[in-house]
């Protein structure tokens, strides 16, 4: 699996905010228009569009986001292990001379 880079995840957050922006836009267009009880069939449909398009770019930028954890090799050392002990001791009684 890849890192994906900057530009990748620029580019499906900028067509997020543009897809979003246009259904907004086309959204207070149809609210309007049902107020007036004039609402376009047409323009709920294409809400619905904006809203799948907008369900599948956010599982992309999800899927980009996300780091493989099974590459990540930590080793913790005695002092780690020593400061999470006395971290673990202050939080359970309060006690900061362990």
């Amino acid at each position: 699996m890849t890192t994906p880079t900057n530009y990748e995840i620029k580019a499906v957050v900028d067509t997020m905010q543009q897809t979003f922006a246009a259904f907004k836009q086309e959204n207070d267009l149809h609210l309007k228009a049902e107020a007036k009880n004039k609402a376009d069939p047409l323009s709920g449909e294409k809400l619905q569009k904006m809203n799948a398009n907008m369900d599948i770019l956010e599982t992309r930028l999800s899927g980009l986001a996300r780091t493989p954890l099974g590459d990540v090799q930590h080793k913790s050392s005695h002092q780690d292990m020593a400061h999470k002990a006395a971290f673990s001791q202050f939080l359970r009684k309060g006690n900061d001379d362990a």
